[in-house]
C-alpha cells in the first residue's frame, strides 16, 4: 500500500501515521463496523487520520455512528509525499447501546478516480483526552460544548496561557497545530476556554495532553565533486552532511560496496585514497554513505568519480639486432597496456615521421618491433607513446 505498484494517482499514500496498514474507501460507497464494549449512557469521541489518493477533485468523506453523523462531510484534500495524514475529532455522542455501527462513507460528486484512507482510528470516552502524535503531523479538531441558556448565547473559544507554539484555535473552536521538529519529543498540556456573551460573561476550561513522537529525518549528505588523483599521492578530503533532526543525531561515515582498494573513509567523515601504479590510468566511481542512530537508523549517499593519471614512463631502448634472414628487431621499456606508434624516415633530412601501423601494445614492461630490412637499405626509427 505505501508506495503502491501502480502509476498516479495511486503510487503514493503519503507518511502513514500507523505504519503499513491503512483503510481504503474507493468509489462511491461505506467501510461499516459495528464497535462493541460500549457502555449505554456514557460520552465518546471518535478519533482518526485521514488522507486521499485522487487525479482531480478531492473526495468527500462523512462519518456516522449508529445513523448519526458524529463528522459532518467535508472534502478530503490529498496530501502524499512527506506530508502527514490529517487528524480528525468527531463531535461528543452519548452511546444508547453496547454495540453501535461506525460508518465512514465516501462521496466524490465529479465522478473521479479517488480513493480515501483511513489509519489510526480510535473510539475514546469524552474526559480521556489525550492522545499522541509525531512531529511534522498536522491535528484538526472542533471542539464542542454546550449552552443551557435560552435564548442561545454565543461562544468564543481561546486558548489559555502555556498552549504550545503555533497552536491556534478559531473562535468557532477549530483547534489546529503541527507540532515542529523542535517539539519533538514532548508532552503538551492544552487547556481550551469557552466563554459566553452572557451578563456576566461566563467561562469552562477544558484540559487535554498531547504527547508528541519524535520523527527521524534522513541526513543529508553534501554533494562530492569528482576528483583528480595521482599514483603514489593521497588524495584526502572531509565529506560533510547534515541532520535536521532535535535533539541532533550522531552520524557514521562509511564507503558503498565497490569502492577501489585502498580507499578509506573515518567514521567522521574523512576520506583517503593513495592509487598505486597499477591503478593509474583508469577513472573509478565511489560512493559514501552517511547513517544516523536514529530510530530507525536512516541515510544519504552520493557517489562520485576519482580519475587517476597514468605514470608517464620514459620510452628507452633496451636492445636491438638484425638476423640473417634481414630481419631488424629491436626492445624498448614500455608501461603495460599502453599503446606506441613506432615511426621510421629514411633519411634525417626528410620532413616528416611515417607511421608504420599497426601500433604496439603490450601486456608487459617491455615491448619489441620487428621489420625487414633490404641489402644496403638505411632506415631511421623511433617510438612515441600515444595518448592514455
Amino acid at each position: 500500500m505505501n508506495p503502491g505498484p501502480f502509476g498516479a494517482p495511486f503510487s503514493d499514500n503519503g507518511r502513514v501515521p500507523d505504519g503499513g496498514k491503512v483503510a481504503f474507501i474507493q468509489e462511491n460507497s461505506a467501510l461499516k463496523q459495528t464497535v462493541r464494549g460500549l457502555v449505554a449512557g456514557v460520552q465518546y469521541f471518535l478519533r482518526f487520520h485521514e488522507n486521499a489518493r485522487t487525479c482531480c477533485a478531492a473526495p468527500r468523506l462523512a462519518v456516522t455512528i449508529g445513523g448519526v453523523a458524529v463528522v459532518s462531510e467535508h472534502a478530503v484534500p490529498p496530501v502524499g509525499g512527506d506530508n502527514p495524514y490529517r487528524l480528525l475529532t468527531s463531535s461528543p455522542f452519548t452511546a444508547d447501546a453496547a454495540n453501535v455501527e461506525l460508518a465512514f462513507i465516501k462521496s466524490d460528486p465529479t465522478g473521479s478516480d479517488s480513493t480515501v484512507l483511513l489509519d489510526a482510528v480510535e473510539l475514546l470516552p469524552v474526559g480521556q483526552y489525550e492522545w499522541s502524535m509525531n512531529e511534522g503531523d498536522t491535528v484538526t479538531m472542533r471542539v464542542s460544548t454546550s449552552d443551557g441558556d435560552l435564548p442561545a448565547q454565543k461562544l468564543a473559544f481561546a486558548l489559555a496561557a502555556g498552549a504550545p507554539e503555533a497552536s491556534v484555535i478559531s473562535p468557532e473552536g477549530v483547534f489546529r497545530w503541527t507540532p515542529t521538529e523542535a517539539q519533538g519529543p514532548g508532552k503538551y498540556p492544552i487547556t481550551v476556554r469557552v466563554t459566553d456573551n452572557g451578563e456576566p460573561p461566563l467561562s469552562a476550561e477544558q484540559t487535554f495532553t498531547v504527547t508528541v513522537n519524535e520523527v527521524n529525518t534522513a541526513p543529508k549528505l553534501s554533494v562530492i565533486s569528482d576528483q583528480s588523483a595521482e599514483v603514489g599521492r593521497e588524495l584526502a578530503f572531509a565529506a560533510t552532511a547534515a541532520d535536521a533532526d532535535l535533539p541532533a543525531n550522531a552520524l557514521i561515515f562509511s564507503l558503498n560496496p565497490g569502492a577501489a582498494d585502498g580507499a578509506k573513509i573515518s567514521t567522521t567523515g574523512a576520506f583517503t585514497w593513495t592509487p598505486t601504479e597499477a591503478q593509474g590510468g583508469a577513472t573509478y566511481p565511489i560512493g559514501i554513505t552517511a547513517t544516523d542512530d536514529g530510530v530507525p537508523p536512516l541515510n544519504d549517499s552520493k557517489k562520485f568519480n576519482v580519475t587517476v593519471a597514468a605514470v608517464q614512463r620514459e620510452i628507452r631502448v633496451t636492445g636491438a639486432s638484425i638476423s640473417g634472414d634481414g630481419k631488424f628487431t629491436f626492445t624498448w621499456s614500455a608501461q603495460a597496456g599502453r599503446s606506441y606508434q613506432v615511426q621510421f624516415k629514411n633519411g634525417l633530412s626528410d620532413a616528416e615521421w611515417r607511421n608504420i601501423e599497426p601500433p604496439v601494445t603490450t601486456t608487459t614492461d617491455s615491448a619489441t618491433f620487428t621489420a625487414s630490412v633490404s641489402d644496403g637499405a638505411q632506415r631511421y626509427y623511433r617510438v612515441v607513446g600515444n595518448p592514455q
